[in-house]
């Protein structure tokens, strides 16, 4: 997770595994460009917290 860069386009959260979960949401939005799409496919984010980071939301 540390090696990964901080610019991605998009993040896809296809399953809700626990260790994701237990981090903060904006170190998991930090790994992504700003205005980047996060698609949290299982509904598992608080969509008012991923909004106000500046991320577009895109859930199923």
């Amino acid at each position: 997770w540390d090696k990964l860069p901080k610019d991605a386009d998009a993040i896809v959260a296809a399953v809700s595994h626990k260790q994701y979960k237990a981090m903060p949401l904006g170190d998991i939005l930090g790994k992504m460009k700003k205005g980047g799409v996060f698609t949290d496919v299982k509904s598992a984010y608080d969509p008012a917290a991923i909004r106000a980071a500046g991320a577009t939301l895109w859930r199923l």
